[in-house]
């Protein structure tokens, strides 16, 4: 089974793996605003160390993400225009413009997650890489199943 040619905007990637990354971690980020927000009750100077949290903190650890999880060869897999075959040993991706190859192993998926008009093939490389395949890249809702379902048999 192959998919149309497919690619995701670095836009959309950033908001998926943001999205994915603040649902799984958001108690870390409400809970130092949440307490200094409470200890602002007390003195002031402690609401200011909430919106420090809030406007400091918060965005620089979305940058460390970023540049943690955005500049690697997985992430340049999902926004490269490609095609994606399903065949024995993995995941085969085949790149337009690089004329260039890359399998991805059974051995390197860990689990495959439906976001809104994605497929998110999630690798075991790092915590958050993920393969995110455009629904549309399928002729049919029909295929898009059965691709995925291929893919969760085989994982």
């Amino acid at each position: 089974m192959k998919t149309a040619r497919c690619h995701i905007a670095t836009g959309d990637y950033s908001r998926l793996l943001f999205s994915v990354f603040v649902s799984e971690n958001w108690f870390w980020f409400v809970l130092p605003l949440a307490l200094f927000a409470a200890l602002g009750a007390l003195d002031w100077r402690y609401f200011v160390v909430a919106l420090m949290v809030l406007f400091i903190v918060i965005p620089m650890v979305m940058s460390l993400v970023y540049f943690n999880y955005m500049l690697t060869v997985e992430t340049r897999w999902s926004i490269v225009d490609k095609t994606i075959t399903i065949v024995s040993d993995g995941l085969l991706l085949e790149f337009d413009q690089e004329r260039e190859q890359a399998l991805v192993k059974w051995s390197d998926i860990s689990g495959l997650y439906a976001k809104g008009a994605y497929l998110l093939v999630k690798l075991k490389v790092r915590r958050y890489q993920y393969l995110v395949i455009p629904v549309d890249a399928f002729e049919s809702v029909d295929s898009c199943r059965e691709f995925a379902k291929e893919i969760s048999e085989k994982i």
